[in-house]
């Protein structure tokens, strides 16, 4: 299967771990696959950064990122057995990205509910590396200066170049998807995403309608002297 060749041959060590997966100290069982310098981390005392119907993501606290993948359906699970769950897609997509040269954290331990089909709270999870100070970019904007969110809409432009060069479509843009770190350098941390064969009608309209609610988002978070921001964005148009 590809995402065994491709991913699992990168994570040598393998156990059976039962983690904590959310405020409520609800405990699961995972098939574990680490890199030899992963950390050890509990969930027990982590900052939560993100909390959706999609994924929860903390911040150990020691630095590390966590993001678990909630179960939506029954058969979310059921999907790993041949490498088409979304925890699968999302690790599969940040080689991908890697390799367009996206900042990605780099992913040292990621691990797979052990009974699949059973109605557990989350499908998987993965660890990533850490990174100093990080906050996710949309909070950042309320605090930050205007040179700082400029660097930050520079960086984001530069990486949409490269996805819509790529044929590449995030499946969920949005500045709720996307951390900065002490220097206010731009990595992204929500990395399922969609790529096409070719520039065709569908992925044009998808490209479109995922850069038009990025948009409507960010009219929100900036004032007037981000406008050139807007407008590098909306070039990006097909």
């Amino acid at each position: 299967m590809p995402f065994f060749t491709s991913v699992l041959n990168q994570f040598p060590e393998h156990s059976l771990k039962v983690r904590t997966i959310n405020q409520s100290r609800q405990r699961q069982c995972f098939i574990v696959h680490r890199k030899p310098q992963a950390p050890q981390w509990q969930e027990e005392n982590a900052h939560e950064i993100k909390n959706d119907e999609i994924s929860r993501v903390i911040e150990t606290p020691e630095g590390y990122i966590v993001k678990y993948i909630k179960q939506r359906t029954w058969h979310d699970n059921l999907r790993i057995f041949w490498g088409a769950s979304k925890i699968s897609a999302e690790l599969r997509s940040c080689i991908f990205l890697q390799n367009l040269g996206l900042r990605v954290p780099a992913v040292l331990e990621y691990g797979m509910a052990f009974i699949p089909g059973h109605l557990w709270g989350v499908t998987g999870y993965y660890l990533m590396e850490k990174h100093p100070a990080a906050d996710i970019v949309k909070h950042h904007f309320h605090h930050c200066d205007q040179p700082a969110r400029q660097k930050i809409l520079a960086q984001l432009v530069h990486d949409l170049q490269r996805l819509r060069d790529a044929r590449c479509v995030y499946r969920d843009l949005s500045f709720r998807n996307m951390m900065t770190d002490d220097e206010g350098e731009l990595f992204w941390i929500d990395t399922n995403i969609r790529r096409y064969a070719k520039a065709n009608q569908k992925f044009i309209a998808d490209w479109n309608k995922t850069l038009k609610v990025l948009l409507q988002e960010l009219s929100t978070m900036s004032e007037s002297a981000e406008h050139d921001g807007l407008r590098a964005i909306q070039d990006l148009m097909l």
